[in-house]
């Protein structure tokens, strides 16, 4: 069933699809931030998914307010988070999309800033906002609407190419779902239905990032809670489907030592990084390589760290003593692979797409 709550206003540029279930606190602190932080005309689609306690009479009860509007979807069952956007998706006609959980904060100018990036990048099909999620917290004691004026002013118009995104918060042009679709049913009820659908989206040709000036706050698993036990078996399955389709998410390790040929290496790890990877590149104290990997026309890309080492030793001991190995090691050298051979970490000469493909789907490097 379907409710529109408000007459018709302004054509939106943007619809906003947000699933419900219980947790009426929470969606009510969303709607407020939506109302207070939102200048242009946005449509918020409510999907509820049969929630029980008062979610469904306050969705019922919300009307229009400056440039948002509200319609309500009424599910008669709990269709989960995927099929429930999916149902949400097909009521929308903005030029951008927006997937959106219910446990965000919105924050002054957020859409303004994330079509401006859109509108600096006429091939970037789909945004994530900044956001604590992505390791960009509030400091504390400091109010979050003044923390996220001042984070634009830092970096607005900026953007950071991102292959694996988050599904809290979601912007996508009407051009990606034209091509590609909603969310793949494959992940139902939920769980990595985000990272294939960034994958995809590239796939199909499309930049895929992060709006570095723009700021949305999220709880985190407000409604995952409700799951109980059966979360880390849905998890397990979705996760299973993804490497199935995608191939296991991999960290390789890159060790960079004066190369002449420093362009066409950050293309290729980028290339990596685009398919879904994380990759360090280790560059030698005192070398001439930029820190951030930024020199002029070059884009910052969030699957790829750079780090620094003083010498050998000190690159072995990084190397040997990580926490979380390496799937692959890029090195010219012969004594470095021996030592990797004893802590599992595959290691090469030289940097071969079929051995990440091989690493992704088997496991092993021939």
């Amino acid at each position: 069933m379907i409710e529109s709550n408000t007459p018709p206003g302004p054509s939106p540029i943007c619809d906003i699809i947000v699933l419900t279930f219980n947790h009426l606190d929470v969606t009510k602190a969303f709607v407020d931030s939506v109302v207070r932080c939102t200048t242009l005309p946005v449509r918020v689609i409510f999907v509820d998914n049969r929630s029980i306690d008062r979610t469904r009479d306050y969705l019922a009860s919300l009307q229009s307010a400056g440039n948002v509007q509200f319609e309500v979807i009424l599910s008669a069952e709990n269709e989960g988070f995927i099929r429930g956007n999916n149902k949400g998706l097909k009521n929308t006609s903005a030029p951008f999309v927006c997937f959106s959980n219910n446990d965000v904060l919105l924050t002054p100018g957020w859409l303004e800033e994330m079509l401006e990036v859109f509108s600096r990048h006429p091939r970037l099909g789909v945004l994530n906002p900044n956001s604590n999620n992505l390791g960009v917290d509030v400091p504390a004691g400091t109010e979050l609407d003044a923390f996220a004026r001042e984070w634009r002013a830092k970096h607005s118009g900026q953007m950071a190419e991102m292959a694996l995104g988050v599904g809290f918060f979601m912007l996508v042009r009407r051009e990606v779902i034209e091509r590609i679709g909603g969310f793949c049913e494959d992940y139902a009820p939920m769980f990595f239905e985000d990272r294939d659908y960034f994958l995809r989206a590239i796939r199909a040709g499309f930049l895929t990032g992060v709006a570095k000036g723009a700021y949305v706050w999220h709880m985190e698993h407000a409604s995952m809670k409700q799951l109980g036990p059966q979360r880390q078996k849905i998890f397990d399955r979705s996760k299973a489907v993804f490497e199935a389709n995608w191939g296991k998410t991999l960290r390789v390790a890159w060790i960079l030592n004066g190369e002449s040929s420093l362009d066409e290496i950050l293309e290729q790890a980028a290339q990596v990084a685009r398919t879904g990877n994380y990759v360090s590149l280790y560059i030698r104290e005192g070398s001439n390589v930029q820190r951030e990997g930024e020199s002029p026309g070059r884009r910052g890309i969030s699957g790829m760290t750079f780090l620094r080492y003083h010498g050998r030793a000190d690159l072995y001991w990084k190397l040997m003593f990580k926490k979380k190995k390496f799937d692959l090691v890029i090195y010219k050298g012969k004594m470095l692979p021996r030592l990797l051979h004893w802590t599992g970490q595959p290691a090469v000469a030289r940097f071969d797409p079929a051995i990440v493909q091989q690493l992704k789907f088997s496991g092993k490097a021939r």
